[in-house]
């Protein structure tokens, strides 16, 4: 039985990082999460709940403030530059690491509702 647990969470995991679902999912909520940055909270998106805009939010914000302290752009386009610049990395891969977060806690809680 766990190592039906294991095996669901490997295939979630292989298909979030090799460009499943999740990652070609056209409801991504990164420019949300900006825009949430860029005006003291208000999305301006109330098609979705607001705690997934968030918690991108939370993922955005530190990145950008990290980017600030250590002398980097402030703007959202050069820390995308960035983010490009590192081998595999693109703007919308925070965004995508937390969608993939959410794939993973949504299967095992399925799994354990289920079982």
């Amino acid at each position: 039985m766990k190592r039906d647990i294991w095996l669901i969470l490997a295939l979630t995991l292989v298909f979030a990082v090799t460009g499943g679902a999740p990652y070609f999912h056209p409801d991504g909520l990164v420019d949300e999460a900006v825009t949430a940055l860029d005006h003291q909270g208000r999305t301006g998106f109330f098609w979705y709940p607001g705690f997934i805009i968030y918690l991108n939010a939370a993922v955005y914000g530190p990145l950008r403030l990290l980017c600030r302290l250590f002398g980097g752009p402030g703007d959202w386009d050069a820390l995308g530059d960035v983010l490009a610049a590192l081998p595999g990395l693109s703007f919308n891969t925070p965004g995508h690491l937390v969608t993939v977060a959410f794939a993973f806690l949504g299967a095992l809680a399925a799994y354990l509702v289920v079982r």
